[in-house]
């Protein structure tokens, strides 16, 4: 008995042991950089999955040089309006110096391609899903030494051909001294594959320096009069007291918000919007049916409900009492709530990280109010506003309690926040990896090492996932047992709706160069990933998913263009506070730091991976990130932090920071509405319809457009097509004589009305007139669309 009491560990040798186990924790967590690896961890397995794609894939177009070769396509505007279910051919030649020894040629084509040489042919690769593999040729051993044309044409289904060739025999390889033709008889230079010219759409924009430096003289005298104000504080009692408090300063600025999403409301028009037509389509289906669509039932209808359901509700409930026009504009609500308490999380997320320091709390909140991405996307219908503030919010509640040990029913709300945000919209599914290390590590650093501790965390785990399941679960589960994927993306062939844009492929170059979204910011997502990303985060750069020039929406452009300049300083600001999140001493305040550095970093790697994997113009925008928006401000407050030391730096950087929000603040109070009586909404969202062959829809629209104005003999032509389209000619007929009545000279109506006479077997009636009209119109080729 004596010897089993000796063996017996004492009470306090379990303390000691307890302690010293802790002490290691805090060894590897807090005094190494193990903390901000494991942090980075899922962007770094996200970034191997990316290059894996790259590598592998044959349907990721990603083109990279070889041998000092370069990948180089057709010279032709970017042509930004979405394409479907194109074959192209292209053809590139060059005039080869043969000097009679054996020569092998290498070669990759996107996607297909044929060799000719001399207009012989020599080589065929054919099967698309083996573009990836190098191919190889050798001229023939009887040709003779001379000049010969070697001439490879190139095909693709739904992207640009490209092609790369090089010879390590001599000097051999594809660059701009090739020709390249898409009808084999007009030929041109080539260009390098990615250096496409800009969209015409973004040509009738003035440079932004030109724009920048027609603002000079406001700028400096901003710049000055807060410069001195801000001087003039440290000395005057009277201007101190003026200065807010971050919490009164939090206020004003949602004020000013509020202001500007009331007068956009009322005068932004109704068709400015990503995919607006298809996000309407999406309501109406809830609304008319009461039951959620699958991916597979129309364009936007791949994404989760929650948004569509709230907005379909509201729609259904005021349908039959006020117009459409009314009922989209008082849906506009949600978005702009959703944009406005961004300010109050960015507000939260720093008065949590920094309780004592109320000038940072001050700038994160200047910031937090400013970011374009989150104003212009809360001005339209959509669901990134919605998804952006249950991520926002999951952020900014796993913020507040990393500074302390997290209890039930923190796990609860993360659980909840989650799983809204999940059935919104898929993109906060990357947070959950970071999330699960991030209170993993949190429980290492706080528990009390007691044997039931690790125990009690695994259920609370549980519990959040739980809830997570129990809230958005159903949606997917659903997906798939209906469709056989939990998940089906809007890009998933399966949907049976196969689209592209220009060019329809990345290159290397595109994904590592940056600066020419500081000289033309307006659909810079054509340059590089970089520049997608700083012109969609910085100004609205996709012009709300605009393609044409006459639709644009109403920004002001003098401020908004000036923009991408001045938002120089916080880039620079959020870039030094990742840098410094790494060596920062307080353990608390490096652990929110790190958490949203890492956060940062995790987004930046996922829109990476869709910028590769989905060629289209908008596969890039920035307002994915909007999630993610109080991690912005915190850290470019951290980042101000670190260069404010000295006070005259400290003054310049909070005028300059001013100036800045005051211009975008201006950028996106609209003045004018370009369409008050709603008649291009109607007119856009009947043309929407009847292009893809919905001519019911298309006719209700067209007809509430003819009940504000029915003089638009424009849309009673449309309508009548769409009438003939669903086979109601009488109707047609009515509508193109009412459209001749009230503009004789429209050629459109006159070729209509006689192929609904045709149609109809009245031949005799009219038909004078008609023909003679016919006639005149096809000798003067008079048609208006």
């Amino acid at each position: 008995m004596k010897l089993q009491s000796s063996l017996r560990k004492k009470p306090s040798d379990y303390h000691i042991a307890s302690f010293m186990k802790k002490i290691n924790y805090h060894i590897i967590f807090e005094n190494c950089y193990l903390h901000p690896l494991i942090l980075l961890l899922p962007t770094i397995l996200l970034l191997f999955l990316t290059y894996l794609q790259i590598m592998e894939n044959p349907d990721i177009s990603f083109l990279i040089p070889k041998n000092s070769a370069n990948w180089i396509c057709f010279n032709k505007p970017l042509d930004i309006i979405s394409k479907r279910n194109d074959r192209l051919i292209t053809s590139f030649r060059k005039v080869v110096d043969y000097n009679g020894q054996d020569c092998s040629i290498n070669y990759l084509a996107f996607k297909g391609a044929t060799v000719f040489l001399d207009d012989n042919l020599i080589h065929q690769s054919d099967n698309i899903k083996l573009w990836k593999n190098l191919n190889s040729f050798s001229l023939p051993r009887n040709l003779s030494p001379g000049k010969h044309t070697l001439r490879i044409d190139v095909k693709n289904l739904n992207a640009s051909p490209a092609l790369i060739v090089y010879s390590k025999d001599f000097n051999f390889k594809t660059d701009t001294t090739w020709e390249a033709s898409n009808d084999g008889r007009t030929w041109t230079r080539a260009i390098l594959a990615g250096m496409n010219p800009s969209p015409i759409i973004s040509q009738e924009f003035l440079p932004s320096t030109r724009v920048l430096a027609s603002n000079f003289i406001l700028l400096a005298v901003l710049f000055s009069t807060i410069f001195i104000l801000c001087t003039l504080n440290a000395t005057s009692k009277i201007l101190k007291s003026i200065i807010p408090s971050p919490s009164i300063l939090r206020w004003l600025l949602i004020a000013v918000w509020t202001v500007i999403s009331i007068n956009n409301i009322i005068r932004l028009p109704l068709y400015i919007g990503m995919d607006i037509r298809e996000q309407i389509e999406y309501m109406e289906y809830i609304a008319n049916n009461w039951r959620f669509p699958l991916a597979t039932d129309g364009w936007q209808m791949c994404h989760p409900p929650l948004y569509y359901s709230i907005s379909a509700l509201f729609l259904k409930l005021f349908q039959q009492t006020i117009s459409l026009a009314t009922t989209l504009r008082l849906l506009r609500i949600l978005p702009c709530l959703c944009g406005l308490l961004q300010i109050e999380l960015c507000y939260r997320i720093v008065k949590y990280t920094f309780p004592e320091r109320e000038d940072l709390q001050n700038f994160a909140i200047l910031i937090g109010a400013s970011i374009p991405a989150n104003i212009y996307i809360s001005q339209v219908v959509g669901n990134e506003p919605l998804v952006g503030i249950f991520t926002a919010a999951l952020i900014v509640r796993l913020a507040k309690g990393l500074s302390s040990h997290f209890i039930r029913t923190d796990y609860i709300s993360f659980g909840v926040l989650l799983g809204l945000a999940l059935l919104t919209k898929i993109t906060p599914v990357i947070l959950t990896p970071l999330i699960l290390i991030t209170i993993t590590y949190n429980h290492f650093i706080f528990s009390e090492f007691r044997p039931q501790s690790s125990s009690i965390f695994i259920q609370h785990v549980i519990l959040m996932l739980i809830v997570t399941v129990a809230i958005s679960g159903w949606y997917y589960f659903r997906n798939l047992i209906e469709l056989g994927t939990l998940y089906m993306a809007g890009e998933n062939p399966a949907r049976g709706i196969a689209w592209w844009q220009d060019p329809g492929y990345r290159t290397l170059q595109q994904s590592l160069s940056f600066g020419k979204s500081l000289f033309n910011p307006i659909y810079a997502v054509n340059y590089s990933f970089w520049d997608a990303l700083y012109s969609t985060f910085w100004a609205d750069g996709l012009l709300s998913g605009t393609a044409k020039f006459s639709n644009i929406p109403p920004w002001n452009y003098r401020f908004l263009i000036s923009n991408v300049w001045l938002a120089l300083l916080p880039t620079m600001l959020i870039g030094l506070g990742i840098f410094k999140s790494i060596g920062y001493k307080s353990s608390s305040e490096r652990s929110v730091l790190l958490f949203s550095a890492a956060c940062i970093m995790l987004y930046l790697a996922a829109i990476f991976y869709r910028f590769v994997t989905v060629p289209y113009l908008c596969g890039v925008k920035a307002s994915y990130a909007n999630g993610i928006l109080p991690c912005i401000a915190l850290l470019c407050a951290t980042g101000f932090d670190h260069v404010a030391r000295n006070v005259i730096i400290k003054r310049i950087l909070i005028s300059a920071t001013i100036v800045w929000m005051i211009f975008v603040l201006f950028s996106f109070f609209i003045l004018v509405n370009p369409d008050p009586y709603n008649s291009h909404f109607y007119t856009f969202m009947g043309d929407s319809y009847a292009k893809i062959e919905k001519h019911k829809k298309a006719i209700q629209y067209y007809s509430e457009e003819l009940l504000y104005n029915p003089n638009n003999f424009v849309v009673h032509n449309h309508i009548g097509v769409s009438f003939i389209k669903s086979g109601q000619f009488k109707q047609a007929i009515k509508h193109f004589e009412d459209s001749i009545r009230i503009n004789p000279e429209y050629c459109d109506a006159y070729f209509n009305l006689k192929t609904c006479y045709e149609i109809e077997g009245r031949r005799n009636e009219a038909t004078e007139l008609v023909n003679r009209k016919f006639d005149s119109c096809s000798r003067n080729g008079n048609q208006n669309n």
